[in-house]
């Protein structure tokens, strides 16, 4: 949706795979339909007569969206239904409700900052780790006081605030270690978050793309100008080139850095003192 902020990077080149895959799944959603419900009919041990009911309710919606049927087939499993009929009454007249009642799902018991969270899973233009979007909150929450931490680990209750409220959301989102990325359980699911931003009524979940792109460019901004100057500040005279490589290091270990620098900062050249500073931190990180 934003392909002119990024670059052709591995990451997109498996980002465009996996569009051509899930549209080449949504052509034969037919397929997929008939291969999950004999699958969870044997869990479920549901008649062969069962079976062909289910298939007929879901494929007389025709939904062509793969998302829903997805999330529908997930819940029946989960729910362990067993009787027909209650199968039947879970699978609503309107498919594309299910993206509606999903999304009040997510938002229920969201609290804090779950509106900065979801803006970073809707717009973000490359991977992020919990860690990171931890991080990124933390940075936007410093505005006020500009006091940005650039420490490796973060105060406790940032972390544990944002894995709290990304459990309200792994109906759509996997996410594992504090390093490791969050990633979607489809493409779909964060074309379907960037949708409901033109939804007046979730207005006050989630921001509008125009708006979001401003919070993130401001919270990249900050950060990078944070190491700038600390960079800057450094006492060349007083550490040695082991110190000072350590001092790198250090750097490479701030969540949200490297994001920052790596989807950002050709981007915000322009907005930042270019300076022989500033792109040496840029080719060490």
């Amino acid at each position: 949706m934003y392909s002119h902020y990024s670059t052709q990077t591995p990451s997109a080149i498996h980002h465009e795979k996996m569009e051509h895959l899930e549209n080449h799944i949504n052509n034969d959603i037919e397929l997929y339909i008939d291969t999950e419900v004999t699958r969870i009919a044997k869990l479920m041990h549901y008649s062969s007569r069962d079976q062909d009911q289910i298939r007929k309710k879901l494929l007389n919606e025709r939904s062509r969206t793969y998302l829903p049927v997805v999330l529908l087939l997930r819940d029946i499993e989960s729910n362990g239904y067993r009787s027909l009929e209650q199968v039947i009454n879970c699978i609503p007249e309107d498919l594309g409700s299910l993206y509606t009642r999903l999304f009040h799902d997510i938002s229920h018991g969201m609290q804090l900052r779950k509106q900065q969270i979801l803006m970073y899973l809707a717009y973000s233009v490359g991977d992020m780790a919990s860690r990171d979007i931890a991080h990124a909150c933390h940075v936007l929450d410093s505005r006020q006081s500009t006091r940005v931490t650039l420490a490796k680990n973060l105060d406790q209750r940032y972390w544990s605030e944002t894995k709290r409220e990304l459990n309200f959301m792994t109906t759509i989102i996997r996410f594992q270690r504090d390093d490791v990325p969050v990633s979607f359980i489809h493409i779909t699911a964060k074309q379907f978050l960037a949708k409901l931003s033109e939804n007046r009524e979730f207005s006050d979940i989630l921001l509008r793309p125009s708006k979001a792109h401003t919070e993130i460019v401001t919270a990249c901004l900050m950060l990078i100008n944070k190491v700038v100057k600390f960079w800057i500040k450094l006492p060349t005279g007083y550490l040695s080139a082991h110190e000072r490589d350590q001092r790198f290091l250090s750097l490479k270990e701030v969540p949200f850095l490297e994001y920052s620098l790596r989807h950002w900062y050709p981007h915000l050249k322009q907005t930042i003192d270019s300076t022989p500073e500033t792109e040496k931190l840029e080719k060490n990180l």
